[in-house]
């Protein structure tokens, strides 16, 4: 499962809002992923229909290691969808679970974007 976390406008985060999605591709999501990846599509699209231009939504995927890819939205909502579900089709299940080490670097990487 996931937790979305949304800094508040204009107090934490630069961006008008920044969504960190942190999710789990590691080998014991196997046999749950494809419904797993239809849930975060769900819910990004959510998401966008309440976003602007300039939102932030980076997506950090581990399993054995830990990959981050940003996108700033551009207020097109289908050009925002569809970059983002074409990340997420990429991705795929398999390896160990690095979720200490991913959480502590996310958490680093967010404070890049404070005040």
């Amino acid at each position: 499962q996931f937790t979305p976390v949304f800094l508040p406008r204009g107090n934490l985060a630069k961006p008008k809002n920044l969504l960190s999605l942190v999710l789990d591709c590691s080998g014991s999501m196997e046999k749950v992923f494809p419904q797993y990846i239809n849930h975060v599509k769900s819910l990004v699209r959510q998401i966008l229909e309440q976003s602007s231009a300039d939102d932030i939504i980076r997506i950090v995927d581990f399993a054995s290691e830990s990959h981050t890819v940003v996108f700033k939205l551009n207020g097109i909502k289908e050009e925002d969808q569809q970059k983002i579900e074409l990340h997420l089709a990429s991705l795929e299940a398999g390896g160990v679970t690095r979720l200490y080490d991913t959480t502590i670097q996310e958490l680093d990487a967010l404070g890049q974007y404070a005040e």
